[in-house]
């Protein structure tokens, strides 16, 4: 990963894995509120840890932009 090309191909996967974690959160999140009846997490924290993943992610594309 020396090259600009290897860190932009990093920043683009790393995108990727923090918007898969995002759904997973809400997926999980719901899950538990049709299974359990009560949440584990409350949905201001789910939303909260989501937000912040899409903000990574979105800041990992630039990142990933601007490396090329």
């Amino acid at each position: 990963m020396e090259t600009s090309n290897g860190y932009s191909k990093f920043y683009i996967v790393v995108g990727k894995i923090s918007g898969w974690l995002s759904i997973a959160s809400f997926a999980l999140g719901l899950f538990n509120k049709l299974s359990v009846r009560e949440w584990l997490f409350t949905p201001s924290d789910l939303l909260q840890a989501a937000l912040y993943l899409v903000l990574f992610a979105i800041f990992a594309s630039m990142a990933a932009i601007s490396s090329r």
